[in-house]
């Protein structure tokens, strides 16, 4: 049997969209936070000066790149697993790799994330992946730590802050004691 080049890429192709099959049935398919979004939450979100932010899905990496533009001393760590996405945010990151030093890029899934300390943690997920996404945050970040999530809030946890932004999907900041809590919060969100 000969294997040519159409073969290779077909498989190569096959691989692509696995991963994002993958991506999209595990958390959510890669939708770019869309640029007056992602420029409301870089001015108006609760960035700190320096230390590490997390996103958790981060796609082709828009978010982590303006931040890391407005932030130059922090930490910003993304983690995606849709090959594509993931490879244009590695390209993007060695376009102006002084610029984005403090930028990491880890193929790996979100739920598999490293949050000991980090100040910050943000993502966009479908709510079919919340009851998951609640547990791994539960356990997972750091006290005092700070999460953000775009688009619909927690069913039963109480957020703190809500920043809207007009025309685009909302972001729900929830402290580390609003969700270390096992026990759900009487809604009063809608």
């Amino acid at each position: 049997m000969d294997i040519g080049p159409g073969f290779w890429w077909q498989v190569g192709m096959l691989v692509i969209l696995g991963s994002a099959a993958y991506a999209g049935v595990s958390a959510a398919p890669w939708v770019p936070t869309l640029k007056k979004e992602r420029d409301n939450l870089v001015t108006n979100g609760p960035w700190p000066e320096q230390g590490e932010v997390v996103e958790l899905g981060c796609g082709d990496g828009r978010l982590l790149f303006a931040l890391a533009r407005r932030y130059p001393r922090l930490t910003l760590i993304g983690y995606e697993i849709s090959i594509l996405p993931y490879l244009v945010a590695q390209l993007t990151k060695l376009s102006s790799r002084k610029k984005y030093r403090l930028v990491q890029i880890r193929f790996k899934s979100l739920f598999s994330a490293d949050l000991s300390g980090v100040k910050v943690v943000y993502t966009y997920l479908l709510p079919r992946s919340y009851p998951r996404l609640l547990r791994f945050i539960q356990a997972n970040l750091a006290t005092g730590g700070i999460f953000l999530l775009e688009g619909w809030p927690f069913e039963d946890r109480l957020y703190s802050h809500k920043i809207e932004i007009p025309g685009g999907l909302p972001w729900y900041q929830y402290n580390y004691s609003e969700l270390s809590s096992t026990e759900p919060a009487r809604s009063i969100l809608f």
